[in-house]
């Protein structure tokens, strides 16, 4: 009988096991993707959404050549002896086939599968349409250099399934499952899966002018492309102010109290900021604002770094046994 996505991905973490890392990996990725840098910027006539990626390449490829390494998979992390005779020993350990639901994002699908290989979990990657060529790709490219470097290919694969579901019904493989998108999308996968969740509101920003005290600052911001940006405007704001900055999509916000509410309840809770000239107003927002990055009078993409890091896909594991 043919074995489907998540019974290989099962295989293929299982044999990796016995692998030592090996971090050519990150050299032969690089060869593989300057190889097909015309094949990478072609598929953007096939999928019905485009984020220009070579960018986002181009960055992962200079912090490997200047690191060689985006990051390393640790081992022990503490052993010590007890009186009673017993050895404990902490460690690293990897967490297995790790489902990841998003949005598209191929910069994701990058960071991502190295990490998976670095830790040595398996990744399976749901998407939809949008952004599934572009990913497939990536994935043919990683495949590619998992086979060249002498590891089984099967631990990293992607899926098209609409609303996620495929990745519901394996939850005896998937016990893992990470979500990076809209804060609607995290509820989304919390109301249809047990797995154990490891959300990110990456590339999902919130930004609060409570005054335009440097429009320049935020025509810069309302420039940036490839983001979702959830704007809130205090009601003291003129519309004519509104319409010279041309906003259209926002939320009105009586004050910084009702800003830091709205912002908590419907944040994807990535990176969120506040544009004013009052210095308590600031304080109240830096110290109340639930996301991971909190700015003042600065763009909120001033920190663009995948938040799911090595760690996050590794616990830690305690084991106990008799020593001579």
């Amino acid at each position: 009988m043919e074995l489907n996505e998540f019974e290989r991905a099962q295989i293929a973490f299982e044999k990796m096991q016995s692998k030592e890392i090996n971090e050519n990996i990150y050299l032969r990725f690089k060869e593989l993707v300057n190889a097909n840098r015309d094949k990478i910027e072609k598929i953007k006539e096939i999928d019905e959404k485009y984020v220009d990626v070579i960018p986002a390449i181009d960055t992962i490829l200079k912090h490997i050549e200047n690191n060689k390494k985006i990051g390393h998979y640790t081992d022990i992390i503490e052993q010590r002896k007890t009186k009673d005779g017993y050895m404990i020993v902490k460690y690293k350990d990897n967490l297995g086939v790790i489902g990841v639901i998003y949005e598209g994002d191929p910069y994701i699908t990058i960071e991502l599968a190295l990490r998976a290989i670095v830790t040595k979990n398996a990744l399976i990657f749901c998407t939809n349409q949008k952004m599934y060529a572009t990913n497939e790709l990536f994935v043919i490219i990683i495949q590619k250099v998992l086979e060249d470097c002498g590891y089984p290919k099967d631990l990293i694969q992607i899926i098209d399934s609409e609303n996620y579901i495929e990745m519901y019904k394996h939850e005896t493989i998937i016990k893992n499952m990470i979500v990076i998108g809209s804060k609607d999308l995290q509820l989304q996968v919390k109301r249809n899966t047990n797995a154990n969740l490891i959300v990110s509101g990456y590339n999902y920003f919130d930004l609060y002018i409570e005054k335009i005290i440097d429009k320049e600052l935020i025509k810069k911001i309302l420039e940036i492309k490839n983001i979702h940006l959830n704007i809130y405007i205090n009601e003291r704001i003129s519309k004519q102010e509104i319409e010279e900055l041309d906003i259209e999509d926002y939320t009105e916000i009586q004050d910084t109290e009702e800003a830091i509410r709205d912002i908590n309840c419907n944040s994807a809770g990535y990176s969120s900021s506040i544009i004013t000239s009052n210095s308590e107003n600031a304080k109240k927002f830096l110290e109340n604002v639930k996301t991971g990055n909190v700015f003042v009078n600065a763009s909120p993409t001033l920190e663009r770094n995948l938040d799911i890091t090595e760690e996050k896909i590794l616990y830690t594991k305690q084991i106990m046994y008799k020593y001579e």
